[in-house]
């Protein structure tokens, strides 16, 4: 009666074991667009918000910011800004510029993207009180961005006339993805009944065997 028990808690282990070991991991797109957005620059002041970072998902249990973010090439995270009245004139930043004998004053801004004290890079320029759409690759995110809840942003204002001509910040989007590994199924608990049922079985053929009736 002994053997027949061992050998099904032996399965049972190795069924365990096994399902642990085959876990499928999952990738995922997490996007979050930033809640107080948007946000126009006041007189010459530079544009300031906290950029959110929260992938959790219903549908992958135990997913968090504390997953690997994945950096291949499938799988770039970016955050894309989509800004309003991002004007630059002749490549001039703003000041006043000679041409011929006369001083002529250029309007425009060069609106330069910040994370924290690290430069991201210039947002695109457009015409004037038009949207514009800027993508930025985010560098090795798992040293500064996983384990965290978000990081701040700053726009400047590089131009002179950036007081007249205020940017609009009116969407900021975060885009990554994950590995996600899958918990393993938990074990089969069988029923009271069930035990019992196989053990009374197990036990008749053990006494059949006993009585070499089978």
């Amino acid at each position: 009666m002994k053997r027949p028990m061992a050998v099904g808690v032996m399965v049972g282990l190795l069924l365990t074991i096994s399902t642990a070991a085959f876990a499928t991991p999952v990738r995922w797109e997490s996007t979050i667009t930033t809640p107080p957005l948007p946000i126009t620059s006041p007189d010459w002041h530079p544009i300031t918000w906290f950029q959110a970072y929260n992938p959790t998902d219903v549908a992958h249990p135990g997913s968090s910011n504390d997953d690997e973010i994945l950096v291949d090439a499938g799988h770039t995270p970016t955050l894309t800004i989509v800004a309003n009245d991002v004007q630059q004139s002749n490549g001039s930043d703003g000041h006043m510029r000679l041409q011929g004998a006369n001083w002529n004053w250029v309007y425009g801004e060069k609106d330069l993207l910040y994370r924290g004290s690290n430069y991201m890079g210039p947002l695109t320029q457009g015409a004037a009180l038009t949207d514009t759409t800027t993508t930025f690759t985010l560098v090795n995110p798992n040293d500064w961005l996983k384990g965290t809840d978000g990081f701040n942003l700053t726009v400047d204002l590089d131009g002179l006339f950036a007081g007249w001509y205020p940017t609009t910040i009116k969407r900021a989007t975060l885009v990554v993805w994950t590995d996600w590994q899958e918990p393993p199924e938990p074990p089969v608990v069988p029923a009271p009944g069930a035990v019992l049922l196989a053990s009374l079985g197990a036990g008749l053929v053990s006494l059949l065997r006993t009585r070499k009736v089978l």
